[in-house]
């Protein structure tokens, strides 16, 4: 089963000319989990959870861990 990462951007702060990453996504098999804060929108959430072999702590602000996927 193979893991996929994805990752939004957008420029870290106006006429920076530089870019943050401000969402990821990742997926193993039919789990998706993905936290964005991208454009002042917050999303911390499963988008599909079937096979249940990916893991998510949401530990205390914004920070998620993924300790172990489940192969």
């Amino acid at each position: 089963m193979s893991i996929q990462v994805q990752i939004t951007t957008e420029e870290c702060w106006w006429d920076s000319g530089l870019s943050c990453t401000c969402a990821i996504t990742v997926r193993v098999g039919r789990d998706v989990y993905t936290v964005g804060h991208c454009g002042g929108n917050h999303l911390l959430d499963w988008v599909q959870s079937e096979d249940e072999v990916l893991d998510v702590y949401v530990e205390p602000g914004y920070m998620h861990k993924v300790p172990d996927v489940k192969l």
